[in-house]
């Protein structure tokens, strides 16, 4: 093993189930609640994630393309400002990762899926006709659904089961911000693309320093402008 184990499995367990048990509260009152005014927005998007690895001890990192998929709420403070709480599913990691640690000639494949849960200050901005910009930025924290790992180009094992001893955490903090340019649909919908760049701030795997970065290419749906 090139890195020691992680806390004991029944632990870490908890952790996990408490914290998806969080998310799953945050999850269905995202998609249950019925819009009290006309200052409350939901909707959905789904795209595909580009991730790598950077850190400390990531030598480097090819990308993984994965999946994305959610729900979305906003709370519209005043005609530019906007709060925005998001639950999604996502998919990180890396391929062909190379560590410090390990001989300049073993590469893997580390694949990480999480749900998601992203705090976002979003600025409204009108365009020209239908058209409005969104800019925003934010906190999340991520729950770790699976994390696997194997030499690259192989069929994925759980993390902490195989000879590279790589164990991940249970949850992740990140940075997200980009932007979504919708068009507003007759109804009081619209439709829109959300770019966006998801930083990593702690690290996925434990004892040492690998974060996720990731871009984000979405389709969105809103109930509302």
């Amino acid at each position: 093993m090139l890195w020691r184990e992680m806390e004991p499995i029944s632990e870490q367990g908890s952790h996990m189930i408490k914290g998806r048990l969080a998310v799953l509260v945050i999850a269905l009152s995202l998609f249950v609640a019925t819009p009290a005014s006309a200052q409350w927005t939901f909707g959905a998007g789904a795209g595909l994630t580009f991730a790598s690895l950077g850190g400390d001890v990531v030598a480097s990192s090819n990308t993984r393309v994965g999946f994305t998929a959610g729900g979305s709420a906003e709370y519209v403070l005043d005609d530019i400002w906007r709060v925005g709480l998001e639950a999604n599913y996502v998919q990180r990691g890396g391929t062909s990762v190379r560590f410090v640690a390990l001989a300049s000639t073993e590469f893997v494949d580390v694949d990480l899926d999480y749900i998601e849960v992203p705090l976002l200050i979003k600025a409204a901005l009108p365009m020209s006709g239908a058209w409005t910009a969104r800019v925003y930025g934010g906190v999340a924290i991520a729950f770790e659904v699976s994390c696997g790992v194997a030499p690259a180009g192989s069929s994925s094992q759980p993390c902490g089961s195989t000879i590279l001893g790589l164990n991940s955490n249970s949850t992740e903090w990140s940075l997200p911000f980009g932007a979504t340019f919708s068009y507003a649909l007759s109804g009081g919908s619209s439709l829109g693309v959300d770019l966006r760049y998801v930083l990593g701030v702690s690290s996925t795997l434990a004892t040492v320093d690998a974060r996720n970065r990731t871009v984000e290419i979405l389709g969105r749906w809103f109930m509302g402008h």
